[in-house]
């Protein structure tokens, strides 16, 4: 099985844990990593399931890296996934899907519950309903590009950026602010489909033996 490649940080397919090492990429070893390894296949953000290095990185081309617009990105990890019954894959939604106003989701993080800078120890979930993005309430930029979303009990918060948003088994959304969002804010989800093609584009470009130099932007 080849290495599979993935959302920064929700791995495509996968519903993993992210954490660095240390703040800044540490210089290569022999894997050629990056400093930072992903976990899958735990609840727990400390222990259990496996260690994955993150071997490589391609940014959105228009990321904007001073106001973090379209701040996704594709991963690769070493060593390879073994999918299981803790390890799933989850589909992204397609270039030419809508969500519509209404729709049940839910997301998973590792953020703070109460808006302080301390991560949850463990795994949590929050429910959702999608929102109308044409009601004035949102700018033309979030209006094309943010699913917005409201829960009033549970909300995404520090430390949950990257999460994922799923409906109906499908990944429709990644957490694009961490706000702790309150009163008339809603949730904010970078859409999933806007990025889709240029996902599996990435994948099929360096597919096989092709090398990805290790540890740097490639656009």
């Amino acid at each position: 099985m080849t290495n599979l490649w993935g959302i920064f940080a929700p791995i495509l397919d996968l519903q993993p844990q992210l954490r660095p090492v240390s703040p800044t990429p540490r210089e290569q070893d022999n894997k050629g990593t990056c400093g930072l390894y992903i976990r899958v296949g735990s609840s727990s953000f400390q222990s259990g399931g496996t260690k994955h290095d993150i071997a490589g990185v391609i940014y959105y081309p228009q990321m904007n890296s001073s106001t973090l617009r379209m701040d996704i990105a594709v991963i690769k990890v070493y060593p390879d996934f073994e999918l299981g019954e803790s390890v799933m894959p989850v589909p992204l939604q397609s270039q030419d899907d809508e969500v519509a106003p209404g729709t049940l989701a839910y997301s998973l993080g590792w953020g703070s519950n109460n808006g302080n800078t301390t991560s949850s120890d463990f795994l949590m979930r929050g429910d959702y309903h999608i929102l109308d993005t044409n009601d004035g309430m949102l700018s033309s930029y979030e209006e094309q590009n943010i699913l917005a979303a409201r829960n009033n009990h549970q909300i995404e918060c520090v430390g949950d950026k990257g999460g994922p948003l799923v409906a109906n088994g499908v990944l429709i959304g990644v957490i694009t602010f961490n706000s702790c969002p309150t009163g008339p804010m809603p949730a904010m989800f970078l859409k999933v489909s806007l990025f889709s093609d240029w996902m599996k584009s990435i994948m099929e470009s360096y597919s096989g033996n092709k090398t990805l130099k290790i540890c740097s932007r490639v656009s």
